[in-house]
């Protein structure tokens, strides 16, 4: 998908949406917002339309091959910015420590590997309690 067109109902700004389109990699069109996301800049990473024909302007201009390098330079930076600030646990690290923390400037970064564990419900003496057993590998 070289582009995704993005319209949203007046005052109900859907962030999922947008959030899965620039996540795709692909150069996401979105019409405009009381205010952007964090770290989304129109003309950067991220292209906002006003009106029909704007955005036929717009879809025009970028489909045209010969500003694919623009497009795709576009695209990626607005990748960059949904996985490096906007994943779900970001939105976990801001309640808890009030910041995004996790590969936020390393979005290129493999995640570590998952730990192994075993799951058994202990009983104790308030109901029953989940308790993780570590795995380790032979």
């Amino acid at each position: 998908t070289k582009a995704i067109v993005i319209a949203q109902r007046d005052e109900w700004e859907d962030h999922y949406r947008l959030m899965e389109s620039l996540a795709t990699g692909a150069l996401v069109l979105t019409d405009s917002m009381i205010g952007l996301p964090q770290e989304l800049v129109p003309g950067k990473n991220i292209v906002v339309y006003n009106s029909t024909d704007s955005l036929k302007e717009m879809l025009t201009y970028y489909l045209d091959p010969s500003n694919d390098r623009e497009r795709l330079s576009m695209a990626k930076k607005g990748w960059e910015v949904v996985m490096g600030h906007h994943r779900t646990w970001h939105r976990v690290e801001e309640m808890i420590f009030g910041t995004a923390i996790t590969a936020v400037d390393h979005v290129y970064d493999k995640a570590p590997p998952p730990r192994k564990v075993r799951s058994k419900y202990k009983k104790g003496s308030v109901g029953m309690k989940l308790v993780e057993i570590p795995v380790h590998e032979s």
